[in-house]
């Protein structure tokens, strides 16, 4: 009685390429804010640079500390796209699979009657066919994919405001030699 009220069931193929679509738009997203915050890295970084060169301590502190925040968000929204892209190619496993086995449900219906058919006439292929029949749904009954293993944090540090300071204090000397004229040559 109850199962007039039950909702149809979509077939898993459609499920999964309706739950691949709505990740595809989330992980456009994320790589809309990943460029976001590259550029919010790329100007804090710029301004950390600006505070050093004018001998403003403080202000460059106060700018490596916010970008090491930055780099923090960036890293995890990163390691969600990598979540995310496994979980599509999963889904897309599963799909194919799903999709294998559904064509194997008639061939292997049409091997059990070949089978019953064959009883009588050649009981040797018949045992062989239901042989054949019985490692193919064995194999069908045991066959999954495995669930993904949880995402590993990516192994990238995010630095922190004293190391930006370092960084931006390397990059600082190299524009100043760079800038300076190589010294003269001691005449011999």
């Amino acid at each position: 009685m109850l199962k007039i009220f039950q909702p149809p069931r979509q077939p898993i193929g459609e499920v999964i390429f309706q739950t691949v679509r709505r990740l595809k738009t989330q992980q456009l997203r994320l790589e809309q804010a990943t460029v976001r915050l590259r550029e919010r890295d790329r100007t804090l970084f710029n301004a950390c640079v600006a505070q050093v060169r004018l001998k403003r301590p403080e202000r460059a502190v106060i700018c490596a500390n916010e970008l090491s925040e930055v780099r923090k968000v960036l890293n995890m929204v990163t390691q969600c796209q990598l979540a995310l892209e496994r979980i599509v190619l999963r889904l897309e496993t599963i799909k194919e699979v799903s999709e294998i086995m559904a064509d194997l449900g008639p061939a292997l219906r049409s091997l059990r009657v070949l089978t019953e058919t064959m009883v009588n006439v050649m009981p040797d292929v018949a045992q062989e066919l239901q042989r054949v029949n019985d490692s193919i749904s064995e194999t069908l009954a045991i066959t999954k994919v495995n669930a993904p293993d949880t995402i590993a944090p990516l192994t990238a540090r995010t630095e922190a405001g004293e190391e930006i300071l370092k960084e931006v204090s390397a990059v600082l000397e190299k524009k100043l030699s760079e800038e300076l004229p190589a010294p003269p040559a001691s005449p011999m």
